[in-house]
C-alpha cells in the first residue's frame, strides 16, 4: 500500500490575460480551460493553500463596487466560483492617466480563512499605471 504524503506548502501562480482576448475569442476560452486544468493538477498535489494572482483584464462590480462589469468577468467569476476560489482585492488596481480606474489585478485563493489582510499599494514605478496587490497570510497552520 502506498501512503500519500501531504504537501503542506503554498502555491502561488501568476498569470496574465491580454485585453485582446475577449470572451468571444477561442483564445479566451482556452485560457480559462488552461486555468482550470492548472488548478486541478495543483490540487492533486494536495497543497495547503493556493493563490492565483493575475492581471485578468476583466471588470466586475463584484470585485470593486464603483467599477463596471463585462462578459469577461462573468466567465472568470463562473470558473473561479466553480473551483471554490475567493477573490481578495476590492479596490482599483489600474489607474490610467485620464484617471479611469479599474480592478483587474486580482488575487484568488482557496483558503481565504488564513488571509489576515489584503489590498493594493501604489506602484514603485511612477510610470506604471498598475498598482501592487498583496495579501498577508497567517503561517501558524495547525496540522490536519
Amino acid at each position: 500500500m502506498v501512503k500519500r504524503k501531504y504537501f503542506y506548502g503554498f502555491i502561488v501562480i501568476y498569470k496574465y490575460i491580454s485585453p485582446a482576448n475577449k470572451t468571444d475569442s477561442p483564445h479566451f476560452n482556452e485560457l480559462l480551460l488552461n486555468f482550470k486544468n492548472l488548478f486541478e493538477n495543483i490540487k492533486k498535489e494536495n497543497p495547503y493553500s493556493m493563490f492565483f494572482t493575475c492581471d485578468f483584464n476583466g471588470h466586475s462590480q463584484l470585485w470593486w463596487q464603483d467599477g463596471d462589469s463585462n462578459n469577461d468577468s462573468e466567465a472568470i467569476e463562473d470558473l473561479t466560483s466553480l473551483l471554490g476560489l475567493r477573490q481578495l482585492i476590492s479596490e482599483p488596481t489600474n489607474i490610467q492617466t485620464n484617471n479611469n480606474k479599474s480592478c483587474i489585478d486580482l488575487i484568488f485563493t482557496d483558503q481565504s480563512n488564513i488571509v489576515m489582510e489584503s489590498g493594493v499599494r501604489p506602484s514603485l514605478d511612477k510610470f506604471c499605471h498598475h498598482h501592487i496587490t498583496y495579501c498577508m497570510i497567517n503561517l501558524n497552520i495547525p496540522p490536519p
